[in-house]
């Protein structure tokens, strides 16, 4: 467990130079730009993040419910997955790779909004809500229930990967209708198909898969008349393959955590 810090405060700082968060629109280099996009549907998606650890025995089968949760939506419900890595298990003998403290404080703010100050792995929340019950069908039925809502938002995304291994991604929050609070825009750059051979900790001699690590995740930038952008820009990480890459971006009520549309690319190919 570690001290609640303010999430939205916090990464309104900056955090790391690739990283950012743009209150104008901003533009895709390259002679393709744009030709690699996504667009939100007209209804809702839910959003689910996994908060896990490979220092965590118990987040293994939360990693694997994870990587095979959109496989488990036959009908093609609008599911959006992330796991995102918490720091505070890497005291414990392994220390996650895939780990970040931005993604404790972003566990922290959303216990927080809940009026809870406990934090554990693996822990889901599903559109900015916890779900404690997730491997019974909970989730599956959220994601039915947001494909019956109309989007109270609709983001973009629109990547360019260059041949010298950098890429250049850019979200963009078209409009926001009904009664919200305070909405920002996230963008993330995840990676699918990882391996990783711990050699200590309590998973010491598992060899751990995942799909959904989260790599980066944007500070939020808060919407303007309904409008915000955000940009990631910077190399590709280490060792990562361009094809297992994608990006995610969601608008967010600040106040209360509502998501209120969130859609997904896969990462083109240079």
């Amino acid at each position: 467990m570690r001290p609640t810090d303010d999430f939205v405060g916090a990464l309104m700082k900056s955090l790391v130079p690739i990283i950012l968060a743009l209150s104008a629109p901003a533009a895709i280099a390259g002679p393709d730009a744009g030709a690699c996009h996504a667009k939100s549907p007209a209804h809702a998606v839910a959003l689910v993040e996994l908060y896990t650890s490979e220092g965590c025995s118990s987040c293994p089968p939360a990693d694997r419910w994870l990587r095979q949760l959109p496989g488990q939506a036959a009908e093609q419900l609008p599911i959006v997955p992330l796991a995102l890595h918490v720091d505070y298990w890497n005291s414990i003998g392994w220390t996650d790779r895939f780990s970040s403290h931005v993604y404790t404080d972003r566990q922290n703010w959303l216990s927080g909004l809940a009026h809870t100050r406990v934090i554990y792995t693996p822990e889901v929340f599903v559109n900015g809500h916890e779900v404690r019950e997730w491997s019974d069908g909970s989730v599956l039925r959220l994601a039915q229930n947001a494909l019956a809502q109309p989007a109270p938002a609709a983001v973009t995304i629109s990547e360019h990967q260059n041949p010298d291994g950098t890429y250049e991604a850019l979200a963009t929050l078209d409009r926001v209708q009904g009664k919200h609070g305070q909405v920002a825009l996230v963008l993330a750059l995840y990676e699918n198909n990882v391996t990783t051979v711990v050699k200590a900790g309590e998973n010491s001699g598992a060899t751990l898969k995942h799909d959904f690590a989260t790599r980066v995740l944007s500070d939020p930038a808060p919407a303007e008349n309904g409008h915000a952008t955000v940009t990631l820009a910077g190399r590709l990480p280490a060792g990562s393959k361009p094809e297992n890459l994608g990006f995610v971006a969601f608008a967010q009520d600040t106040e209360n955590g509502d998501v209120l549309e969130a859609v997904a690319l896969a990462a083109c190919a240079p």
